[in-house]
């Protein structure tokens, strides 16, 4: 996967090489349905870090993970499994509209930098690193990491109370539900920075099913003035958008912030 990134946010060589280093393993929940109906299912769900799509790689710690109800609530997870390379997790769907599932991995710094001509890093904030690095090292950058995949369930009529933005951070905001996208049909995000439009930003979007293909099938589209996308649905099946930004960092911790999400959704056949 590519660097999806902000030119005017640019930080440095060194921030580029960690960024396309993290992309090299985006996080995705896939379910066994993204929509039901009837009276309360049990739905089965399958994450992992992985380079190629949707196949199974690193997994993902139930620590990180999180479920809000239709009601705007958190609920708990109880069927968690964590194996060597996924995690399998089943979760009732007793209400009636649609829920939010995502992880947020642990935050941590990186620091980057060059010694004898050679690239090297260490996991420290900028605190640690002035004491763990060797004198000779040149070229220093810390970067905050922030990584979340998203994914969004409906039982029964789709509801939007979950789709709410919080404000705070870069937010991907679906426009159109995600429980009722069809091929043909446009579906519109929006990206914010602490609220406000992230307009010029790239956005990706790729097919399931990578792995059988001589190409990714990478639709690259841009945000607009409202920090919007549209995003005409070419085929039904399962797809996974991914989005990232490199801001600066305030706190002294680090030089910059590096904010990565991912949504996996699905559109069906007309």
């Amino acid at each position: 996967m590519r660097l999806l990134t902000n030119t005017r946010h640019l930080l440095g060589g060194l921030t580029l090489l960690l960024a396309n280093t993290l992309l090299a393993h985006p996080m995705w929940i896939v379910p066994s349905e993204f929509s039901v109906s009837g009276d309360s299912q049990w739905l089965t769900f399958t994450t992992s870090a992985s380079n190629t799509l949707f196949a199974a790689d690193k997994p993902l710690e139930q620590a990180g993970m999180a479920v809000v109800a239709p009601n705007g609530k958190p609920l708990e997870l109880n069927h968690f499994f964590a194996g060597q390379r996924s995690s399998v997790f089943d979760l009732e769907l007793v209400q009636q509209g649609t829920y939010r599932v995502e992880y947020q991995r642990p935050v941590f710094y990186y620091t980057s930098y060059q010694q004898d001509g050679e690239k090297k890093g260490l996991r420290a904030d900028k605190q640690q690193a002035q004491t763990e690095l060797p004198d000779s090292a040149i070229e220093r950058h810390t970067e905050k990491v922030d990584m979340k995949t998203t994914l969004y369930i409906t039982r029964n009529a789709p509801s939007d109370e979950v789709m709410t933005p919080s404000g705070r951070g870069f937010e991907i905001t679906p426009l159109t539900h995600l429980n009722d996208i069809v091929a043909g049909d446009v579906a519109t995000f929006r990206l914010t920075l602490n609220g406000k439009a992230a307009v010029n930003y790239k956005v990706e979007l790729t097919p399931a099913g990578s792995r059988y293909r001589d190409q990714r099938g990478v639709i690259t589209l841009i945000s607009d003035d409202r920090g919007d996308v549209h995003f005409d649905v070419p085929q039904a099946g399962i797809w996974f958008l991914a989005a990232a930004v490199s801001l600066q960092d305030e706190s002294g911790r680090a030089d910059s912030i590096w904010s990565e999400r991912f949504i996996t959704f699905e559109a069906i056949a007309e």
